[in-house]
Protein backbone atom coordinates (compact mmCIF):
# COMPACT_ATOMS: atom_id res chain seq x y z
CA UNK A 1 0.00 0.00 0.00
CA UNK A 2 1.30 3.43 -0.82
CA UNK A 3 2.03 6.19 1.66
CA UNK A 4 0.57 9.65 2.08
CA UNK A 5 2.47 12.14 -0.10
CA UNK A 6 4.49 14.61 1.95
CA UNK A 7 4.96 18.01 0.37
CA UNK A 8 3.20 20.33 -2.02
CA UNK A 9 2.01 19.57 -5.53
CA UNK A 10 0.89 21.51 -8.56
CA UNK A 11 -1.32 20.73 -11.54
CA UNK A 12 0.31 20.75 -14.95
CA UNK A 13 -0.18 19.63 -18.51
CA UNK A 14 1.90 16.83 -19.98
CA UNK A 15 1.99 14.36 -22.84
CA UNK A 16 1.15 10.66 -22.52
CA UNK A 17 1.22 8.45 -25.63
CA UNK A 18 0.89 11.48 -27.88
CA UNK A 19 -2.11 12.96 -26.05
CA UNK A 20 -2.17 16.00 -23.76
CA UNK A 21 -3.22 15.11 -20.20
CA UNK A 22 -3.45 16.84 -16.82
CA UNK A 23 -0.85 15.54 -14.35
CA UNK A 24 0.21 16.13 -10.76
CA UNK A 25 3.80 17.18 -10.17
CA UNK A 26 5.91 17.92 -7.12
CA UNK A 27 6.12 21.67 -6.58
CA UNK A 28 7.64 23.28 -3.50
CA UNK A 29 5.54 26.39 -4.14
CA UNK A 30 2.39 24.41 -5.02
CA UNK A 31 -0.93 25.35 -3.50
CA UNK A 32 -2.06 21.78 -2.76
CA UNK A 33 -0.95 19.08 -0.32
CA UNK A 34 -2.43 16.07 1.50
CA UNK A 35 -4.44 18.32 3.84
CA UNK A 36 -6.48 19.99 1.06
CA UNK A 37 -6.92 17.04 -1.32
CA UNK A 38 -10.59 17.86 -1.95
CA UNK A 39 -9.71 21.33 -3.24
CA UNK A 40 -7.10 19.68 -5.48
CA UNK A 41 -9.78 17.37 -6.90
CA UNK A 42 -12.20 20.25 -7.53
CA UNK A 43 -9.51 22.37 -9.25
CA UNK A 44 -8.27 19.48 -11.43
CA UNK A 45 -11.80 18.68 -12.61
CA UNK A 46 -12.43 22.38 -13.28
CA UNK A 47 -9.26 22.69 -15.37
CA UNK A 48 -10.01 19.45 -17.20
CA UNK A 49 -13.45 20.68 -18.19
CA UNK A 50 -12.32 24.19 -19.13
CA UNK A 51 -9.42 23.03 -21.33
CA UNK A 52 -11.10 19.81 -22.60
CA UNK A 53 -8.07 17.76 -21.54
CA UNK A 54 -8.47 14.40 -19.74
CA UNK A 55 -6.96 13.58 -16.36
CA UNK A 56 -3.85 11.36 -16.37
CA UNK A 57 -4.73 7.89 -15.09
CA UNK A 58 -1.55 7.53 -12.99
CA UNK A 59 -2.19 10.84 -11.21
CA UNK A 60 -5.98 10.61 -10.72
CA UNK A 61 -7.41 7.15 -9.97
CA UNK A 62 -10.27 5.30 -8.25
CA UNK A 63 -8.73 1.98 -7.09
CA UNK A 64 -11.98 0.30 -6.04
CA UNK A 65 -13.39 0.67 -9.57
CA UNK A 66 -10.06 0.51 -11.45
CA UNK A 67 -10.61 3.67 -13.50
CA UNK A 68 -9.61 7.31 -13.86
CA UNK A 69 -11.45 9.96 -11.84
CA UNK A 70 -14.44 11.51 -13.63
CA UNK A 71 -16.47 14.66 -12.92
CA UNK A 72 -19.37 12.54 -11.59
CA UNK A 73 -17.09 11.36 -8.76
CA UNK A 74 -17.26 14.81 -7.15
CA UNK A 75 -20.87 14.08 -6.18
CA UNK A 76 -19.78 10.83 -4.47
CA UNK A 77 -17.12 12.75 -2.55
CA UNK A 78 -19.72 15.31 -1.40
CA UNK A 79 -22.02 12.48 -0.27
CA UNK A 80 -19.17 10.90 1.71
CA UNK A 81 -19.01 7.67 -0.30
CA UNK A 82 -15.45 8.38 -1.49
CA UNK A 83 -12.61 10.29 0.15
CA UNK A 84 -9.81 12.04 -1.80
CA UNK A 85 -6.35 11.08 -0.55
CA UNK A 86 -3.01 12.32 -1.90
CA UNK A 87 -0.76 9.26 -2.07
CA UNK A 88 2.81 8.73 -3.17
CA UNK A 89 2.94 6.05 -5.86
CA UNK A 90 5.61 3.35 -6.02
CA UNK A 91 8.10 5.81 -7.52
CA UNK A 92 7.34 8.60 -5.03
CA UNK A 93 5.28 10.71 -7.44
CA UNK A 94 2.05 12.33 -6.19
CA UNK A 95 -1.23 10.62 -7.07
CA UNK A 96 -4.76 11.57 -6.03
CA UNK A 97 -6.78 8.47 -5.13
CA UNK A 98 -10.48 8.27 -4.25
CA UNK A 99 -10.71 5.76 -1.43
CA UNK A 100 -13.68 4.36 0.45
CA UNK A 101 -13.81 6.14 3.84
CA UNK A 102 -13.24 4.15 7.03
CA UNK A 103 -12.34 1.02 5.10
CA UNK A 104 -9.77 -1.27 6.62
CA UNK A 105 -6.90 -1.72 4.18
CA UNK A 106 -4.23 -4.28 4.81
CA UNK A 107 -1.43 -5.63 2.73
CA UNK A 108 -1.52 -9.29 1.78
CA UNK A 109 1.24 -11.66 2.73
CA UNK A 110 3.34 -12.26 -0.38
CA UNK A 111 5.23 -15.36 0.75
CA UNK A 112 4.04 -18.20 2.91
CA UNK A 113 7.10 -18.75 5.06
CA UNK A 114 10.85 -18.66 4.83
CA UNK A 115 13.35 -21.07 6.31
CA UNK A 116 17.12 -20.61 6.21
CA UNK A 117 18.91 -23.60 4.72
CA UNK A 118 22.50 -22.48 4.95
Amino acid sequence: MSKIFKGNVGIGKGIHKGTEVIKLKRNADGAFNSENAKELLVKALEISKAKSVPLFCYSFYVPSEKRTIESSDLKLVDEGKLKPVLHADQFGHPALRLMKPDAKYSSKKKTSSFEWLA
